[in-house]
């Protein structure tokens, strides 16, 4: 008997438990979607901006430095030891100033020889022209052959030339003695110096690196895939790395044609139009200066929705947000580059797209 009853209280839970299940069910839905329905009605506060056309560059910013325009090497025109150095790097020098001096014991030997040599030649020559004279005098009185009064005038004139190439070489040793002091062939500041004093140099080997005061370029290494969007002529922006608000616009005038063997990048120099505050050696940033136009959102203002990139769009009469999917061109530290999905004009959320359902209304700032 109690078997028989509890089998039938049983089965009646049995046969409620199922019509339970329904109704909480139908309730869950019933307040989801209230609850959805709720939130699509409460309008929600985002930040948004309207789309504009901003100028941008299709090649991104290139690494370089600032160096000189014209660059000369200072060296001695003749071999000797460095007997004192006036320069040092860093130093603006001007033309005719001297930088260096050579121990001028040789020089001052050599020119001293060349001096006596020229001494000799002229007392040659005054001999020479002593004896011609004798010697015409007597041709006249019939007292000397002709021969011999020939032969004294070719002496005469052996004597002029070796005064001529004694007063040469006289004047070739004090050039050498006037090349012992190294001077500034034009007004610049002095960026490297190679040799110190006590060093034997030869003529020709660099002692010092000068800048002239012609201007500034900056250098800078273009990789092939980017070569076909750079010219010579082309403007580019160069700012200082470590001072952003510094920049100048520039001219490119040279463009290796070889690549460099380790790097595969061409070197590439463009004049600065304005360098006064950019120092040599200093890090620059360089990006070519285009005239291309490109819808430009903040990186914030993308979301994903499906696997898709997308935007929120305002709907200005009814204020309610739609997730558009758009093609995305490029990508900054902060900024992307839209390149289909949005017009110039239209206004989208730019901060609060993770909360947003789609219809849903919204307040902007």
């Amino acid at each position: 008997m109690h078997a028989i009853l509890y089998r039938a209280i049983y089965s009646r839970r049995a046969a409620v438990r199922p019509l339970l299940l329904l109704v909480i069910m139908l309730a869950g839905f019933s307040l989801a979607s209230c609850s959805s329905g709720e939130e699509k009605e409460k309008a929600r506060l985002v930040r948004s901006m309207t789309v504009s056309l901003t100028k941008e560059n299709s090649c991104p910013a290139l690494t370089g430095q600032v160096a000189a325009h014209t660059l000369i090497a200072a060296s001695f025109r003749v071999s000797g030891k460095i007997a004192e150095r006036m320069a040092y790097s860093g130093d603006y020098v001007q033309k005719g100033q001297v930088l260096a001096v050579l121990d001028k014991t040789i020089l001052n030997n050599a020119y001293t020889s060349a001096k006596a040599q020229t001494a000799a030649a002229r007392a040659a020559l005054v001999q020479a022209e002593q004896h011609n004279s004798r010697v015409q005098g007597l041709l006249r009185e019939r007292a000397v052959s002709k021969e011999n009064a020939e032969a004294s005038i070719r002496q005469v004139k052996s004597a002029r030339a070796n005064l001529e190439a004694a007063l040469a070489s006289e004047a070739s040793a004090l050039e050498q003695l006037g090349y012992a002091e190294l001077k500034a062939e034009e007004d610049g500041i002095v960026v490297d110096r190679l040799s110190e004093a006590g060093e034997v140099v030869s003529a020709g080997q660099p002692v010092f690196r000068i800048a002239l005061h012609e201007g500034r370029d900056a250098l800078f290494d273009v990789p092939d895939m980017l070569l076909s969007s750079l010219a010579a002529g082309q403007a580019v922006e160069v700012c200082l790395d470590r001072r952003p608000d510094i920049c100048s616009e520039a001219a490119i005038y040279e463009i290796s044609p070889e690549a460099d063997a380790v790097t595969r990048t061409h070197r590439t120099r463009a004049q600065i139009a304005k360098p006064d505050q950019m120092a040599f050696g200093a890090a620059v940033t360089v990006r070519p200066l285009k005239n291309e136009e490109a819808l430009r959102i903040p990186s914030q203002a993308l979301a994903n929705v499906g696997g898709s990139p997308c935007v929120w769009v305002i709907d200005e009469k009814s204020m309610q947000a739609v997730p558009r999917k758009v093609g995305v061109g490029s990508y900054s530290a902060d900024m992307v580059t839209i390149t289909s999905g949005l017009e110039e004009g239209e206004r989208i959320v730019t901060a609060g797209v993770q909360l947003l359902l789609e219809g849903q209304k919204v307040r902007t700032e």
